[in-house]
């Protein structure tokens, strides 16, 4: 899922669609694909990994966030502050 995630970044490239505004309904769609995969992404590590599952979740500001289906964020729904979920490794 997460290669699957990472192939749409670099086929969509979202930083290019966003600087064409014709592309807005595409770009949205992309971020949408990515926000979500995210959020399952990170309901499947909370068994092993649940505090960075639980910052992660916090992020997405959903009431829905826990469901693992598909489509648990709603359209148009704004994330919160971003903030690092894993210490950088130097």
């Amino acid at each position: 899922l997460v290669t699957r995630a990472n192939t749409l970044v670099e086929q969509k490239a979202p930083w290019k669609l966003a600087k064409q505004p014709e592309h807005a309904e595409l770009l949205d769609a992309v971020l949408y694909a990515l926000a979500e995969t995210g959020r399952l992404i990170s309901l499947m590590m909370s068994p092993v990994t649940p505090r960075s599952s639980a910052r992660i979740l916090d992020q997405l500001q959903s009431e829905t966030a826990c469901r693992l289906e598909w489509g648990g964020l709603p359209s148009g729904h704004r994330m919160g502050t971003p903030y690092p979920i894993f210490p950088k490794i130097e």
